[in-house]
Formats: structure tokens, C-alpha cells, sequence
């Protein structure tokens, strides 16, 4: 079995490369692995964890931690 050179890692992509990506995503979740360079993705994200569902149905009591699942609910009222 042949060894990995110094700038590689076991799946071909230079490590100089990987950390490149990395840096690019600097908004971590506190309670898991999840990274993304964009906050919004980010606060989205959290609210899986913490359960808060800010978006609430006109029509009934029903509330989503998404914005396309409510639209998607809403649906359901439509005459």
C-alpha cells in the first residue's frame, strides 16, 4: 500500500485545500458538527435544536421552525 504525500489526504483533496474550505465556514452550531458560511443557514439550523417555531399560521394554531413549511401548510386553507 503506497503512502499519502504530504500535501494529501486519504481522499485525494490537498489538505491545503480542506482548510481552505474550512475557513470559509465560520458559523458553527454549538450543539453538533453542523458549519456553513452563512448565518442565516445557521440560525435556521439551530432552531432544530432548540425547538423555537417562529413562524405561525394565519388560519390555525399551527407554527414551523421553516418558512417554506408553513407557505407549504398554507396550502391546506386554500379554497
Amino acid at each position: 500500500m503506497a503512502g499519502f504525500g504530504a500535501d494529501e489526504s486519504i481522499f485525494g483533496a490537498s489538505v491545503a485545500l480542506q482548510s481552505m474550505a474550512l475557513a470559509y465556514k465560520v458559523h458553527a452550531c454549538p450543539f453538533c458538527t453542523y458549519t456553513t458560511p452563512r448565518k442565516d443557514l445557521l440560525d435556521g439550523h439551530l432552531r432544530t435544536h432548540t425547538g423555537v417555531k417562529p413562524f405561525s399560521c394565519p388560519y390555525c394554531p399551527y407554527t414551523s421552525a421553516d418558512r417554506s413549511n408553513l407557505r407549504r401548510h398554507k396550502r391546506n386553507h386554500e379554497l
